[in-house]
């Protein structure tokens, strides 16, 4: 962990691990889920069981190819959101992985929805860390797939959350209490309509039609609402086994975040750097290595990389490829992004 983040004692131990030692987080459901999937199988209303929500990187390909293996007669939609900043090497591998599964897959692209969610958290939520947009982002995932499953009538929408990344959502940003490690089927509080994310309301960002893409569960028959299901919280995660056994699929060609992540990341991170002094994603990645669920000297000089370059070769990712596409779909220019820096920087 960067030092920014944690005390660091004296014994080389931080806080976080010396808390964890005296109250372990309970990172396991005993939710029997593949039970559910099994009797889930052929009983949608409309054409398909479960959708699942699928990118192309190592853990949703994991999930829906595990699914498609152990449940043959479960009828699976994979379904796939383009915002407008997807890495290419994803995006190939969420195309060869439909194509040699057969599995039917589903992809809209409300580009300029996320462009302004993307563009608005930059610009108000960077003081909290890119962790704050990148929950947003996946808040928004979660309910555009919430509609097309009401919509559609399919029971279950499945998405590949890892019980890490659960135990780390601090307090505030699971405004509507959804998720939890140590469970792993939700339906009665999908009952919901959201409203706001940490505390602004969202009706004030976005047009009226922009909100019919956020969930409101009035909108739909109660029987119509779908169930969540996270299967790594009852199935267990470790990140180097599924990364290796999703490397030895022949057709995909990158499956390493670094390679799969979307594009926006490089500037989310950026900023991480210089305002906060540390990424918002480095607790997640070291409770893997805590875990022994990730190898450790990988993980810190990755982190380590990213690091120097954001602070001492700054003007090399400000001037990337990838950060000009980014700055350009979001309306921004490198001066915008000195001026978030400057407004948020935590001294």
């Amino acid at each position: 962990m960067n030092e920014k983040y944690t005390i660091i004692g004296n014994d080389g131990i931080c806080e976080i691990c010396k808390n964890e030692r005296k109250n372990p987080v309970i990172l396991k459901s005993d939710d029997n889920v593949d039970e559910l999937f099994a009797d889930a199988q052929g009983k949608g209303k409309g054409l398909y069981d479960a959708l699942v929500f699928f990118s192309g990187g190592k853990d949703s390909t994991y999930m829906l190819t595990t699914l498609q293996k152990k449940y043959r007669k479960l009828r699976l939609l994979a379904f796939t959101i383009d915002n407008g900043f997807r890495s290419p090497f994803g995006e190939e591998n969420v195309k060869e992985i439909c194509k040699h599964s057969g599995i039917e897959h589903l992809e809209i692209r409300p580009y300029t929805m996320f462009r302004k969610l993307y563009g608005y958290g930059f610009k108000n939520f960077s003081d909290k860390g890119f962790y704050a947009t990148d929950i947003w982002e996946g808040e928004l995932f979660m309910d555009i797939g919430r509609n097309i499953a009401a919509q559609m009538q399919i029971p279950l929408t499945i998405l590949g959350y890892t019980p890490q990344q659960l135990s780390i959502i601090k307090p505030g940003y699971d405004e509507y209490k959804l998720y939890n490690p140590s469970q792993a089927v939700y339906k009665e509080n999908q009952k919901f309509t959201r409203e706001t994310f940490l505390g602004q309301r969202l009706d004030a960002i976005f047009t009226p039609d922009e909100m019919k893409y956020w969930w409101d569960f009035t909108r739909y028959p109660e029987s119509d609402l779908p169930t969540m299901v996270l299967p790594f919280n009852a199935w267990g995660y470790n990140k180097d086994q599924i990364l290796k056994e999703v490397s030895q699929m022949s057709f995909i060609t990158k499956v390493n975040p670094m390679f799969t992540n979307d594009l926006y990341c490089q500037l989310g991170i950026y900023l991480d750097y210089k305002i906060l002094g540390y990424c918002s994603f480095e607790p997640e990645w070291a409770a893997y290595v805590r875990e022994k669920k990730a190898e450790r000297i990988y993980n810190r000089n990755t982190w380590e990389i990213m690091e120097y370059g954001s602070l001492y070769s700054e003007n090399q990712i400000l001037d990337s490829v990838n950060m000009s596409i980014v700055l350009n779909q979001l309306g921004m220019t490198k001066g915008d992004v000195k001026e978030i820096i400057a407004k948020h920087w935590v001294k």
